[in-house]
């Protein structure tokens, strides 16, 4: 399913994902806006995450796509 509102669309985490949630896990710049220190991800582990989470009613991951790019 996916959520529109506006110009915005959430939808659940794919593969063609991968490589920006990898370069943003592991990108020092960005985890100083967010929650803090956290020990470096693989790329083993950024798949094994992608491949094993599942959004259920406690825990939801999404992208948000704008129309605008």
């Amino acid at each position: 399913m996916l959520i529109r509102y506006g110009c915005a669309t959430l939808r659940p985490i794919e593969e063609r994902d991968f490589d920006l949630l990898f370069s943003m896990i592991n990108d020092p710049d960005i985890e100083d806006c967010t929650v803090g220190w956290h020990w470096p991800i693989s790329e083993y582990q950024q798949r094994d995450f992608m491949r094993n989470f599942q959004n259920n009613e406690k825990h939801i991951k999404l992208m948000i796509e704008l129309e605008n790019g």
